[in-house]
């Protein structure tokens, strides 16, 4: 439990006896926005940054109402919408779910998860008081012609990738600052996880990573149709002038170079977002299925198979359910497997949220003669039976840097 959270508990709180509306969101700078926007409204706001420490304020007090984020580290928010609509304390409480994809898919399931509504980023003040009056408006005693004008819009969303836990704070606490919202991830694969499951209005990335460089990166950004308009910035502590020129030549917009300052870098970000405020905005798109057969699915299950020892794989979307190939493993057994991991993947995202907050990435289980390797890759679960130890990391290797390329359709 985080120490604010201990904090609340000892300290007077001002704020007794005034309705309780608990945000989650693992980004400071939401949680910001979020706490700005609601002080508008005579209530008290909590803001925590994961699903365990939301779940603790929830049990230590039932409050008025939840704003919580599709993504966080330990748990999604439709895990926290099922908490509450399955809790007899909880399950009238409204549920408010913020997410930055434009995905039809996710919306409907976020409605069988009993959520209330659907905030999308950037979310207004507009909606989130709006709909905060409709579903607590009668434990707040403020008509809503005497609320407070709504503030501006929230500002622009940024991600920031690098491995160095200081250039990433860093870069946070600079952006911050100027009221960008702001998400900050260790890797590239967890990058690129967030590109898939959010919208983001500019990319900053570390040129040397251990997993995919930034030039690396930013060539998959622009094979993909759904993100080759992003914006993207490379930090470089280089100083070399032919791989910052790779790096444009493969699209990178613009590079600033370490050790950097506020001066050296946020002009460049505002002239970027200037510049795509300005361009044709291209039309939301949600991430689209692997339909099976396709030539895609195909190209995984033989980038797969090619990690010697691999005895068999299939791919299971995770949002329609559907098995959408499968290879070396027996047609009667590929639907009851399929359902076997529908409810393994999430009791195993519980069990690491509960020891280290961590998302699921992988499982790897071993048998007697042979090893189950479980992968999350975009919205794909996939399994695949192996029977050499040695090969692990090869193909955890391809799963990270060359299954992205061929879900976005750049080949292998």
């Amino acid at each position: 439990m985080e120490s604010h959270i201990e904090e609340a508990r000892s300290a007077p709180n001002p704020n007794d006896g005034l309705p309780r509306v608990l945000v989650i969101d693992d980004s400071v700078s939401v949680r910001i926005a979020l706490e700005r926007i609601l002080r508008q409204r005579p209530v008290e706001v909590l803001a925590v940054s994961n699903g365990m420490d939301g779940i603790g304020a929830m049990l230590e007090r039932a409050p008025a109402a939840v704003i919580c984020d599709y993504v966080l580290p330990d748990r999604d928010g439709l895990t926290l919408a099922r908490f509450v609509r399955n809790h007899p304390l909880l399950r009238t409480v409204p549920f408010f779910l913020i997410t930055g994809a434009a995905d039809a898919a996710l919306e409907e399931r976020a409605r069988e998860s009993g959520c209330t509504a659907v905030f999308h980023k950037p979310f207004t003040p507009e909606a989130v008081l709006g709909a905060l009056d409709r579903h607590v408006g009668s434990q707040l005693g403020l008509p809503a012609s005497a609320a407070p004008a709504p503030e501006e819009p929230a500002s622009a969303r940024i991600l920031v990738i690098d491995d160095s836990m200081s250039v990433r704070v860093a870069l946070e606490r600079l952006l911050v600052q100027r009221g960008y919202e702001t998400t900050a991830v260790s890797s590239s694969a967890e990058g690129l996880r967030r590109l898939d499951e959010e919208a983001f209005d500019l990319l900053i990335s570390d040129l040397v990573m251990p997993d995919m460089d930034g030039i690396e990166l930013v060539r998959f950004i622009r094979d993909n149709p759904a993100l080759r308009s992003l914006p993207v910035i490379l930090v470089s502590g280089l100083g070399d002038a032919e791989i910052e020129e790779k790096g444009r030549l493969a699209g990178v917009d613009d590079v600033v170079r370490k050790p950097f300052t506020a001066a050296s870098l946020i002009p460049k970000v505002e002239r970027l977002l200037a510049r795509a405020r300005t361009a044709p905005a291209p039309a939301p798109t949600a991430p689209p299925p692997l339909e099976s057969g396709t030539e895609v699915a195909l190209k995984v299950l033989g980038l797969l198979r090619s990690v010697a020892g691999v005895e068999g794989a299939f791919l299971l979307d995770r949002v329609t359910g559907q098995v959408v190939a499968a290879d070396g493993i027996e047609a009667p057994r590929v639907s009851e497997a399929a359902a076997h991991v529908t409810r393994l993947v999430p009791l195993l995202t519980e069990l690491g949220a509960g020891v280290s907050r961590a998302g699921l990435r992988s499982g790897i289980f071993q048998y007697e003669n042979g090893f189950l390797v479980l992968h999350e890759a975009g919205r794909l679960t996939i399994l695949v039976a192996l029977s050499d130890a040695g090969q692990l990391g090869l193909l955890n290797l391809m799963v990270q840097k060359k299954l992205p390329r061929i879900l976005a359709g750049g080949g292998s």
